[in-house]
Protein backbone atom coordinates (compact mmCIF):
# COMPACT_ATOMS: atom_id res chain seq x y z
CA UNK A 1 0.00 0.00 0.00
CA UNK A 2 1.75 3.44 -0.84
CA UNK A 3 1.44 6.18 1.61
CA UNK A 4 -1.17 8.35 2.38
CA UNK A 5 -0.77 12.32 1.73
CA UNK A 6 -3.71 15.00 3.31
CA UNK A 7 -3.67 18.60 3.38
CA UNK A 8 -4.84 20.32 6.48
CA UNK A 9 -5.77 24.08 7.15
CA UNK A 10 -5.26 25.44 10.55
CA UNK A 11 -3.65 28.11 12.43
CA UNK A 12 -0.69 29.00 14.73
CA UNK A 13 -0.16 31.91 16.29
CA UNK A 14 -2.66 33.67 14.54
CA UNK A 15 -0.71 32.80 11.47
CA UNK A 16 -2.85 30.26 8.79
CA UNK A 17 -1.12 28.10 7.13
CA UNK A 18 -1.94 24.67 5.36
CA UNK A 19 0.34 21.56 5.74
CA UNK A 20 0.79 18.16 3.65
CA UNK A 21 1.01 15.35 6.45
CA UNK A 22 2.35 11.91 5.21
CA UNK A 23 1.31 9.24 6.64
CA UNK A 24 3.07 5.99 6.69
CA UNK A 25 1.53 2.44 5.27
CA UNK A 26 1.24 1.16 8.13
CA UNK A 27 -0.17 3.99 10.27
CA UNK A 28 -3.05 4.31 7.66
CA UNK A 29 -4.08 0.56 7.72
CA UNK A 30 -4.43 0.77 11.58
CA UNK A 31 -7.09 3.00 11.37
CA UNK A 32 -9.32 5.11 8.59
CA UNK A 33 -8.57 8.10 11.46
CA UNK A 34 -5.24 7.87 12.33
CA UNK A 35 -3.82 10.19 15.06
CA UNK A 36 -3.90 13.58 13.36
CA UNK A 37 -5.55 16.17 14.74
CA UNK A 38 -5.25 20.03 13.27
CA UNK A 39 -7.25 21.57 15.27
CA UNK A 40 -9.44 24.50 14.62
CA UNK A 41 -9.34 26.23 11.44
CA UNK A 42 -8.89 29.99 11.56
CA UNK A 43 -8.75 30.45 15.52
CA UNK A 44 -6.42 33.25 16.65
CA UNK A 45 -4.87 31.53 18.78
CA UNK A 46 -2.09 28.53 18.75
CA UNK A 47 -3.96 24.86 18.74
CA UNK A 48 -2.71 21.68 19.50
CA UNK A 49 -1.14 19.25 17.24
CA UNK A 50 -1.10 15.64 17.39
CA UNK A 51 0.79 13.37 15.19
CA UNK A 52 1.02 9.60 14.99
CA UNK A 53 4.67 8.16 14.84
CA UNK A 54 4.81 7.66 11.44
CA UNK A 55 3.36 11.00 10.03
CA UNK A 56 5.48 13.55 8.84
CA UNK A 57 4.52 17.23 8.46
CA UNK A 58 5.82 19.77 5.90
CA UNK A 59 4.34 23.50 5.26
CA UNK A 60 2.66 24.02 2.06
CA UNK A 61 1.19 27.74 2.42
CA UNK A 62 1.44 30.55 4.78
CA UNK A 63 -0.14 33.84 5.52
CA UNK A 64 -3.60 32.59 4.64
CA UNK A 65 -6.19 34.54 6.78
CA UNK A 66 -8.48 32.18 8.74
CA UNK A 67 -8.60 29.48 6.18
CA UNK A 68 -11.63 27.72 5.86
CA UNK A 69 -12.82 25.04 3.05
CA UNK A 70 -10.64 24.07 0.09
CA UNK A 71 -10.64 22.58 -3.06
CA UNK A 72 -8.84 21.49 -5.68
CA UNK A 73 -9.44 23.07 -9.62
CA UNK A 74 -9.37 21.63 -12.82
CA UNK A 75 -5.97 23.38 -13.35
CA UNK A 76 -4.70 21.52 -10.31
CA UNK A 77 -3.77 24.15 -7.84
CA UNK A 78 -5.64 24.32 -4.75
CA UNK A 79 -8.35 27.03 -3.88
CA UNK A 80 -8.72 28.21 -0.50
CA UNK A 81 -11.74 30.03 1.23
CA UNK A 82 -10.29 32.31 3.83
CA UNK A 83 -13.15 33.99 6.69
CA UNK A 84 -10.35 37.03 7.34
CA UNK A 85 -10.65 39.44 9.94
CA UNK A 86 -13.49 41.24 10.44
CA UNK A 87 -13.36 45.11 9.84
CA UNK A 88 -13.94 48.26 11.83
CA UNK A 89 -18.10 48.61 10.87
CA UNK A 90 -19.87 47.48 13.79
CA UNK A 91 -23.02 45.98 12.95
CA UNK A 92 -24.87 47.94 16.19
CA UNK A 93 -24.16 51.26 14.37
CA UNK A 94 -26.18 50.35 11.62
CA UNK A 95 -29.87 50.15 12.26
CA UNK A 96 -29.90 46.32 11.35
CA UNK A 97 -33.15 44.81 11.86
CA UNK A 98 -31.87 42.12 13.78
CA UNK A 99 -28.17 41.55 15.83
CA UNK A 100 -26.29 38.17 16.87
CA UNK A 101 -27.05 38.29 20.55
CA UNK A 102 -24.40 38.19 22.58
CA UNK A 103 -22.35 37.00 23.72
CA UNK A 104 -21.35 35.75 20.27
CA UNK A 105 -22.51 39.19 18.92
CA UNK A 106 -22.56 41.75 18.05
CA UNK A 107 -20.25 41.34 15.28
CA UNK A 108 -18.01 44.31 13.60
CA UNK A 109 -17.30 43.50 9.67
CA UNK A 110 -15.67 44.70 6.70
CA UNK A 111 -13.90 43.12 3.29
CA UNK A 112 -11.35 41.31 4.48
CA UNK A 113 -12.15 37.78 3.46
CA UNK A 114 -10.66 36.31 0.34
CA UNK A 115 -10.31 33.11 -1.79
CA UNK A 116 -6.67 31.95 -2.67
CA UNK A 117 -4.58 29.97 -4.91
CA UNK A 118 -2.12 27.27 -3.93
CA UNK A 119 -0.33 26.56 -7.28
CA UNK A 120 2.97 24.99 -6.18
CA UNK A 121 4.57 24.71 -2.26
CA UNK A 122 4.51 28.59 -0.73
CA UNK A 123 3.26 29.57 -3.68
CA UNK A 124 0.06 31.62 -3.04
CA UNK A 125 -1.68 34.31 -4.79
CA UNK A 126 -4.87 35.72 -3.84
CA UNK A 127 -7.56 34.87 -6.50
CA UNK A 128 -10.43 37.57 -5.12
CA UNK A 129 -10.18 40.16 -2.15
CA UNK A 130 -12.63 42.24 -0.85
CA UNK A 131 -15.30 40.07 0.26
CA UNK A 132 -17.48 39.87 3.69
CA UNK A 133 -15.91 38.91 6.77
CA UNK A 134 -17.30 39.52 10.14
CA UNK A 135 -15.53 39.34 13.48
CA UNK A 136 -17.75 38.14 16.35
CA UNK A 137 -17.77 39.32 20.21
CA UNK A 138 -16.13 36.60 21.69
CA UNK A 139 -13.38 36.83 23.60
CA UNK A 140 -11.65 34.28 20.67
CA UNK A 141 -12.37 36.81 17.61
CA UNK A 142 -14.04 33.87 15.94
CA UNK A 143 -14.38 34.89 12.21
CA UNK A 144 -16.85 34.59 9.32
CA UNK A 145 -16.40 35.14 5.52
CA UNK A 146 -15.97 32.93 2.55
CA UNK A 147 -16.54 29.55 4.36
CA UNK A 148 -16.24 27.02 1.10
CA UNK A 149 -15.28 26.67 -2.47
CA UNK A 150 -16.55 24.49 -5.11
CA UNK A 151 -15.99 23.58 -8.71
CA UNK A 152 -18.83 22.80 -11.25
CA UNK A 153 -17.12 22.29 -14.49
CA UNK A 154 -14.54 25.00 -14.75
CA UNK A 155 -16.73 27.76 -12.87
CA UNK A 156 -15.71 28.39 -9.05
CA UNK A 157 -18.36 29.05 -6.53
CA UNK A 158 -17.99 30.51 -3.26
CA UNK A 159 -20.30 30.22 0.19
CA UNK A 160 -20.32 34.01 2.06
CA UNK A 161 -20.89 33.37 5.40
CA UNK A 162 -19.61 36.91 6.95
CA UNK A 163 -21.79 39.04 4.83
CA UNK A 164 -25.30 41.36 6.04
CA UNK A 165 -25.60 43.84 8.36
CA UNK A 166 -26.06 41.29 11.45
CA UNK A 167 -22.03 40.90 10.77
CA UNK A 168 -21.13 44.35 9.65
CA UNK A 169 -21.65 44.24 6.31
CA UNK A 170 -25.05 45.34 5.05
CA UNK A 171 -23.83 46.03 1.46
CA UNK A 172 -22.61 42.36 1.02
CA UNK A 173 -25.06 40.04 2.24
CA UNK A 174 -24.55 35.96 2.60
CA UNK A 175 -24.46 33.91 -0.08
CA UNK A 176 -23.52 31.51 -3.66
CA UNK A 177 -21.48 33.35 -5.34
CA UNK A 178 -19.94 33.06 -8.66
CA UNK A 179 -16.07 33.87 -9.08
CA UNK A 180 -14.86 35.22 -12.51
CA UNK A 181 -11.16 33.81 -11.85
CA UNK A 182 -9.88 35.50 -15.41
CA UNK A 183 -11.23 38.80 -14.74
CA UNK A 184 -11.19 38.69 -10.35
CA UNK A 185 -14.74 39.53 -10.09
CA UNK A 186 -17.84 37.74 -8.86
CA UNK A 187 -21.43 37.87 -8.82
CA UNK A 188 -24.14 36.42 -6.40
CA UNK A 189 -26.04 32.92 -7.33
CA UNK A 190 -28.46 32.72 -4.64
CA UNK A 191 -29.06 35.67 -1.35
CA UNK A 192 -28.60 33.81 1.77
CA UNK A 193 -29.00 36.17 4.15
CA UNK A 194 -32.67 37.39 2.30
CA UNK A 195 -33.68 33.79 2.45
CA UNK A 196 -32.83 33.47 6.27
CA UNK A 197 -34.49 37.02 6.88
CA UNK A 198 -37.69 36.15 4.59
CA UNK A 199 -38.07 32.74 6.63
CA UNK A 200 -37.05 32.94 10.13
CA UNK A 201 -36.84 29.80 12.46
CA UNK A 202 -40.35 28.98 14.35
CA UNK A 203 -38.76 29.00 17.59
CA UNK A 204 -35.38 30.65 18.34
CA UNK A 205 -36.00 30.31 21.87
CA UNK A 206 -33.65 27.73 22.99
CA UNK A 207 -30.81 29.28 21.02
CA UNK A 208 -31.58 32.60 21.58
CA UNK A 209 -27.54 32.65 23.15
CA UNK A 210 -26.26 31.92 19.56
CA UNK A 211 -28.40 32.93 17.11
CA UNK A 212 -28.09 34.13 13.43
CA UNK A 213 -30.62 35.92 11.92
CA UNK A 214 -29.22 35.91 8.66
CA UNK A 215 -27.42 32.07 8.89
CA UNK A 216 -23.66 31.42 8.68
CA UNK A 217 -23.12 30.23 5.23
CA UNK A 218 -21.08 27.46 7.46
CA UNK A 219 -19.33 24.16 5.85
CA UNK A 220 -18.37 21.19 7.18
CA UNK A 221 -14.95 20.34 6.29
CA UNK A 222 -14.10 17.09 8.49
Amino acid sequence: MNSKQLICVGTIFGMGILAGLTLAPDTWAQSPSPNVHFISAGLNSAQRLKFGPNVLMSVFATGLLGPRGLKFGPDGALYVAEAGSGGSTASATLGCAQLVPPPVGPYSGGPSARISKVSAPLQVTTVIDGLPSGKSNLPSGDTQGVSDVAFIGNNLYALLGGGGCSHGNPDTPNGIILVDVDHQSWSYVANLSAFEMANPIANPGPSLDDWEPEGLGTAWWW
